[in-house]
């Protein structure tokens, strides 16, 4: 078989191999429920009519008798019920079947040791060889009752292991015992007249004693004897009044045959039979129409082992018992597996269209399904109906065009009947959007060159009726049925009307494995957005792997009737939020939206870099956001990305003490405008505090129109960075040197300068100055109140350093320098750097430090037999910041 045939098999939907494993299950519950049925029937009277558990008359309890041919008839068994003395009951075996005269049993279930003797006659069951007796009952003289009921009285035949083929009689001795006698006839003579009999005690009857168990009595045809029960031992025989307990004991089928699917089986003829030992029970296995016989299946053995099928697989062969046992049944199946038939199509007429079995489908089981289509190849023609040959096949609806075929009992050809049509009309292919539909004024649209007999009919002659619309919650190739009338005349005919499903005006979110979790489709004409799935998702959550119970996404709704709004003022008209964990099909629980032009929508996506995207003109794109969220407007034409929210506000650098009219000004400066080409900037609503120099915040708003000709306005927080524009000292401190008390000294002496903390100058430099320079110089000596100049006295500063600078290129000449009435350079800048442009900011310089209240960096030497005067001497100290091209002093 090729690979397209074994395809074409599995598509028949044959049951043959769940057959076969549902034949155990089959024969256990049909064995339960006769248990069931029969349990709480056993122990009932029998009135004069008939047995209780035939009063229903259910056709399950008559097939339960009367499913072989040597069952006889229920009317026969009632009139024999009916002869019955009205306090009997019938006999039954552990099955929960009428016990029968002349049919072979196993008897067990005695409460104690079985054994009656060595010998195998004399035994019930024989313990030392492993093998059982089977018992039969022979009415009596008169009683030409088919079933055993208690109280009748009959003869018991044994057939032994020793001699299979004979027929042993049981009779009971005077003495009060039971026992087998010694002599044997062939099977079917007239026992109980054999000569060497003893003749006090030859019949037997049956007494009920629990349930399905019962207790055996030898019958007494002399006045002087009652009668003796049968006993399990030789110390405990009863009396004739049987006043102690008697064995009891049940009668047993060894080989059951299980109910089957497809066909029946028998054992000796029928479906309990209880073969001698060692010997065969015919099988025999009768297949029903459509199927055929597979196999023999011991279904329970019933831990006896030993026994064995001569063919399995012959439904006409033998079962040997090797085994003993008196209290269990060996309970066999026939299996019976579907038949396969062949499937044809045809067409009439041969020129009105074509007829098909779905997937290359050419044999199908009995019973099995498989898809039939008829399609009318051109117009003119329609399909009328299905016809089937073969036996036992059908269809399931013999009027559509694509059904369903069930397979019979033989090889079946299904003919697809075509009628022309004097009515004709073609279906125009058609496209939808998710979640759209045809609307009324659209359906005869759907259909193109309608004629009757020939003549061409204007949308006024007919009218077309929406049977059901086309799924349209994925995208794909669909249909939508239709019925077109001829008003005229009533004629009619059905089509389908293939349909293209788009995606449409859709903004997309995806999920774990980017699987859609919703497609929100915007319908302008409609006033709606539908959630559809667009490509079906199997997963079960949004995205729990990676989010869990985190946020998600969202989707909200926001509508103002005022001319200009802010959008954080606004709350959502409908909003939908999900988290990692929600359901796939999260995006449904808020049904269709309806909006209106001119909403806004806001969308968020915590993946939205690769699983936000938007559907233009069939083409996926992705959704341009900002921190993961984007708004559009809902307008005539579509979804419209806004862009109020996409301005960025840059780093501001604006000058000490400017006024709200410059600010104004320069408001364009303030503001990075490149991503939000259609915002307009409406203005500050909060100015910047310019008065000092460092960080300060201001609020401008911003607006975008919209179509409706509303405004949406958003307002932006900036940091602007209040700077100077020149080159100065911004501070100079500790800069006035105190050398304290010096004594006169014919020696030279230097002083360092007292304070806490080192001299220091501070540059702000936010000019366009190339370069500058720190320079110092001391115009005049050290002077006293009267003008009296300390000569020879010079200051000293030592361990010049730069603590900080926005620049990289500073450059210290001299780390000590004696003042004097020349300018020195303390420090140099280049603030240009490299490839252009220039660091703005503060750099401070620092002389020495402070130590224990002394400046390492200031001191001042006085020469030896300096002449001083005792008053307090000063001098000026002139510190000038050069820069190019500016010069400034401070």
């Amino acid at each position: 078989m090729d690979e397209s045939s074994e395809k074409a098999m599995g598509e028949t939907m044959d049951v043959n191999e769940e057959e076969k494993r549902s034949q155990e299950e089959v024969s256990k519950k049909e064995e339960k429920s006769e248990e069931m049925e029969n349990g709480s029937q056993n122990n009932e009277k029998i009135d004069e009519q008939r047995p209780p558990d035939l009063e229903e008359n259910s056709s399950e309890k008559k097939d339960k008798f009367m499913s072989n041919e040597n069952v006889m008839k229920e009317d026969d068994l009632s009139q024999l019920i009916g002869r019955s003395e009205p306090r009997s009951q019938v006999v039954l075996d552990d099955d929960g079947q009428y016990l029968r005269y002349g049919k072979w049993y196993y008897i067990g279930n005695f409460e104690s040791n079985r054994i009656l003797g060595s010998d195998g006659r004399d035994s019930w069951l024989r313990r030392n060889v492993n093998y059982s007796l089977a018992f039969r009952l022979q009415a009596a003289p008169g009683n030409t009752s088919d079933i055993v009921f208690t109280g009748q009285s009959f003869r018991i035949d044994v057939i032994t292991p020793r001699s299979p083929n004979t027929v042993s009689g049981v009779v009971a001795e005077p003495s009060g015992g039971i026992r087998m006698d010694g002599g044997t006839v062939n099977d079917g003579q007239d026992i109980y007249l054999a000569p060497g009999w003893i003749t006090g005690y030859r019949y037997f009857t049956l007494k009920t004693d629990t349930g399905k168990r019962y207790r055996i009595q030898a019958a007494a045809l002399s006045s002087t004897n009652n009668g003796h029960w049968f006993y399990h031992g030789s110390s405990n025989r009863v009396d004739s009044a049987g006043n102690t307990t008697s064995s009891t004991f049940g009668f047993f089928n060894m080989i059951q045959i299980q109910s089957s699917i497809g066909g029946v089986g028998l054992v000796n003829g029928e479906s309990r039979a209880t073969p001698a030992l060692r010997q065969p029970a015919q099988l025999r296995a009768t297949a029903s129409p459509g199927y055929e016989f597979d196999e023999w299946r011991v279904v329970d053995s019933n831990n006896i082992s030993g026994g064995t099928i001569t063919s399995r697989l012959n439904p006409n062969t033998e079962y040997y018992l090797n085994d003993r046992s008196n209290e269990h049944t060996v309970k066999i199946t026939p299996i019976f597996t579907r038949k396969h038939y062949k499937i044809s199509t045809n067409v009439s007429p041969a020129n009105g269209g074509s007829a098909s079995v779905l997937h290359g489908v050419t044999s199908v089981a009995y019973g099995g399904t498989c898809r039939i289509q008829a399609i009318a190849n051109r117009p003119g023609y329609r399909f009328v109906r299905w016809t089937v040959s073969g036996a036992g096949s059908s269809v399931a609806d013999v009027n559509s065009g694509n059904t369903i075929f069930t397979m019979g009992t033989e090889n079946a050809t299904v003919t697809a009947q075509f009628e022309e049509i004097s009515f004709i009309a073609e279906a125009e292919p058609q496209t939808l959007i998710l979640g759209g539909q045809f609307t009324e004024t659209q359906l005869k649209k759907l259909v193109k060159n309608v004629t009757y007999n020939g003549q061409v009919l204007t949308e006024n002659d007919y009218e077309v009726t929406i049977v059901s619309q086309p799924d349209t919650d994925e995208v794909g190739e669909k249909t939508a049925d239709i019925i077109v009338e001829y008003k005229a005349t009533g004629a009619n005919l059905s089509l389908s009307v293939p349909v293209t499903v788009n995606w449409g005006n859709a903004l997309r979110y995806k999920g774990w494995g980017s699987a859609s979790v919703g497609a929100f489709v915007y319908h302008p004409d409609a006033g709606l957005i539908t959630p559809r799935w667009g490509i079906l998702n199997n997963n079960t959550f949004v995205n729990n792997t990676e989010f869990g119970m985190n946020f998600y996404y969202s989707f909200k709704q926001f509508r103002r009737t005022d001319d200009s709004f802010d959008i954080k003022d606004l709350m959502p008209v409908k909003e939908l939020s999900a988290n990692g964990n929600s359901p796939a099909d999260h995006f449904t629980s808020e049904g269709d939206w309806a909006t209106n032009v001119g909403d806004i929508i806001e969308v968020k996506h915590m993946q939205a870099r690769n699983r936000l995207t938007i559907m233009n003109n069939e083409e996926e794109q992705a959704v341009s956001v900002k921190d993961n969220q984007a708004y559009f407007e809902l307008t005539k034409e579509g979804y419209h990305l806004l862009q109020f929210d996409r301005v960025e506000t840059p780093k501001v650098s604006i000058s000490k003490g400017m006024t709200t009219e410059e600010l104004d000004k320069e408001i364009t400066n303030y503001l990075d405008m490149s991503q939000a080409k259609n915002v307009e900037i409406v203005g500050f609503t909060k100015y910047p505090e310019t008065s000092k120099i460092g960080e300060s915040k201001g609020t401008i708003r911003v607006c975008e129109k919209l179509t409706t000709g509303k405004y949406v306005q958003k307002d932006y927080e900036v940091v602007f960075t209040v700077e100077s524009t020149t080159l100065e000292f911004q501070e100079i401190d500790h800069a006035d040197f105190d050398f304290g008390r010096v004594k006169k000294n014919s020696q030279s002496q230097t002083v360092s300068a007292v304070g806490d903390a080192a001299p220091a100058l501070t540059i702000s430099d936010f000019s366009d100055s190339k370069s500058w320079e720190v320079r110092v110089s001391q115009p005049e000596g050290l002077k006293d109140e009267q003008n009296n100049e300390l000569l020879g006295a010079s200051i000293r500063l030592k361990n010049i350093q730069v603590a900080q600078s926005v620049h990289d290129n500073i450059l210290v000449p001299a780390r000590t320098i004696t003042l004097s009435a020349v300018q020195q350079s303390i420090a140099q800048a280049q603030t240009e750097n490299i490839g252009g442009g220039k660091n703005k900011g503060i750099t401070q310089l620092q002389i020495g430090d402070s130590r224990d209240g002394k400046l390492s960096g200031i001191d001042i030497h006085i020469p030896r037999n300096t002449v001083a005067n005792a008053s307090k001497y000063r001098t000026t100290i002139e510190w000038e910041l050069v820069g190019d091209p500016t010069l400034m002093n401070g």
